[in-house]
């Protein structure tokens, strides 16, 4: 189990740079507002938030997206704004992924994981310095983190271990 796991986060981390280019051009579904668009409806948006590196983004739903990135830079996407949520780190988040809307994680540098459990994001406990470059599970008690030098972790809802 453990390696079809790994295997599905490593697929996942390599739509990291997709991932990023999707945050600069998050548009509706349902109509675009700005005058750069594609044929397939995606367009340009100005977030209205301080520019700053991101590197992922994990959405639950068109109305509820969240992207990580520099100096614990988090911001959520309500489908209309986009805002910024207090990390409480100053860590540099590398991944973000979410059992659902309530249950979401971010991982990065000095073995940083934070869980957001829709209200407040909380620092957890690694064990690890290593940087965590991935995130995902099949539920938020299966969990596993991947990152530099080997480091693979595994939160069984309590503890990671």
């Amino acid at each position: 189990m453990t390696y079809k796991v790994l295997k599905n986060i490593l697929r996942t981390q390599s739509k990291l740079y997709f991932s990023s280019i999707l945050l600069y051009l998050f548009a509706s579904a349902i109509s675009c507002h700005a005058d750069i668009c594609t044929g397939d409806n995606w367009c340009w948006e100005n977030p209205n938030f301080p520019t700053k590196a991101l590197n992922a983004i994990w959405g639950n739903s068109i109305s509820d997206a969240f992207a990580v990135g520099y100096k614990g830079t988090i911001l959520h996407y309500d489908g209309t704004n986009w805002s910024a949520m207090d990390s409480g780190t100053a860590e540099w988040l590398q991944w973000v992924w979410g059992s659902n809307g309530g249950d979401v994680f971010a991982v990065g540098v000095n073995g940083a994981i934070l869980h957001y459990d829709g209200t407040n994001w909380s620092s957890m406990s690694s064990g690890t310095i290593e940087l965590l470059m991935g995130i995902w599970g099949s539920d938020g008690s299966d969990v596993f983190a991947i990152g530099s030098y080997g480091a693979l972790l595994h939160y069984d809802g309590t503890n990671w271990s």
